[in-house]
């Protein structure tokens, strides 16, 4: 994705691994290492996302409650001991390689296909040099994150954040604040759910949550291209970017990620908080009149947990990217 390899005068190697399989199984362990690491903060997030009053209910101009600051969070969330901050984390750990790898095989696939065309079309129309330059590769990446962000929310995320929200705000109701049909385990989750509102009852939230990835992956790939990518000049050639400047580039990139993406989970969050009882503009609206129409108190609620979301973003995508060039380049060598 953003690393290139030198060829040279080397001995006969074994044909080329495919490219889709090594993105999937790069992709696949980098998913999986990260919310090992870093699933507690999703928990403290969402807690925080849901901890004012409910969306459904009639709104009360002016009436805004604070949400929960992060260290509140963490106390309710772990009154029945430290494994509340993993509640919910089966079903997550098991997407993360379907996660990972859709987001950055769809991507690849899909900045490749752009610049293919791009490559084309500058031929028929009888212009030198195939290639993309490098303000045209930074918008085809962010162009195809974008989309790979949107496919894989669409198709895997928005079941999984489902199931996952709804056994952790039953969690956070054990603290007083009990969730109405927020059920114990997975199953009986996703059993509750599709008895009450189909198979489709799962997908609740699934056009924020698209628009969520979307925005956040847009900024993500951009701003993964431009730290990683090499100098002006010096595109061929090059080794790899060092493992510093994968960290680096990785934690700019989550920052950036829930730069755009956190307005919309906090929304998302309060869909699936309600089961589809309201709709992601119904959301907005109650927070505006609850905000009383006040913009800065609209912008609070949209940002809570912020603090969790930055801290988490920045170290999460760093080690979710050097694993992935790692992983990456090692299948490649062999």
């Amino acid at each position: 994705m953003f690393s290139s390899k030198i060829s040279g005068g080397c001995p006969p190697m074994p044909p080329p691994r495919s490219p889709i399989v090594t993105s999937l199984a790069a992709g696949s362990a980098a998913g999986t290492l990260s919310i090992l690491i870093h699933y507690p903060f999703d928990v403290l997030r969402t807690t925080i996302q849901s901890s004012s009053s409910p969306p459904s209910a009639a709104p009360r101009p002016g009436g805004v409650t604070a949400a929960l600051t992060p260290l509140s969070a963490l106390r309710l969330v772990t009154l029945a001991g430290p494994s509340g901050l993993y509640t919910g984390l089966s079903l997550p750990l098991a997407a993360q390689a379907v996660y990972k790898s859709t987001i950055f095989t769809v991507q690849m696939s899909c900045q490749a296909a752009l610049e293919r065309y791009r490559a084309e079309k500058a031929q028929n129309i009888g212009g030198f040099g195939g290639g993309s330059s490098r303000s045209r590769r930074r918008l085809d990446s962010a162009a195809a994150g974008a989309f790979a962000g949107a496919v894989n929310a669409v198709l895997f995320v928005t079941p999984v954040e489902y199931v996952r929200n709804r056994m952790i705000l039953h969690r956070a109701g054990e603290g007083g604040a009990v969730i109405a049909g927020a059920t114990t385990s997975t199953w009986s989750v996703v059993r509750e759910t599709v008895m009450r509102a189909g198979i489709r009852g799962l997908w609740v939230g699934a056009g924020v949550t698209a628009a969520r990835d979307a925005a956040g992956c847009t900024l993500f790939f951009l701003i993964a291209e431009a730290v990683m990518s090499p100098p002006a000049g010096f595109e061929d050639g090059r080794e790899p970017p060092s493992l510093k400047k994968l960290a680096a580039g990785g934690a700019a990139a989550g920052i950036g990620f829930w730069s755009a993406a956190l307005p919309l989970d906090t929304i998302k969050t309060l869909v699936q908080r309600e089961g589809g009882g309201i709709s992601a503009r119904g959301v907005l609206k109650r927070m505006w009149v609850e905000c009383g129409g006040n913009v800065g108190y609209l912008a609070r609620r949209l940002l809570s947990g912020w603090q969790v979301a930055f801290g988490r973003g920045a170290p999460a995508a760093a080690v979710t990217i050097v694993t992935y060039e790692v992983v990456k380049g090692k299948i490649e060598e062999r």
